[in-house]
């Protein structure tokens, strides 16, 4: 992890404010980086949603009831 590209706080937050933004970076990746995409074959819906929640939890302000996939 790269210490400017956190997983938590207000930046992190407001960069991602739905989960089915941060859904779209896992299952597609980032072109030209080294974050590549991870299919639900790979990684199942359920198991998202678990580390969703979890990255949420990480700033406890950030979530609200929006946030649900």
């Amino acid at each position: 992890m790269q210490p400017n590209k956190p997983l938590k706080g207000a930046e992190f937050g407001k960069r991602y404010p739905r989960d089915e933004m941060i859904t779209q970076v896992v299952r597609n990746g980032i072109p030209r980086t080294v974050m590549q995409g991870f299919s639900s074959s790979v990684l199942p819906d359920r198991d998202l949603s678990d580390i969703i929640a979890y990255i949420r939890s990480l700033t406890p302000e950030a979530v609200s009831g929006e946030n649900a996939m």
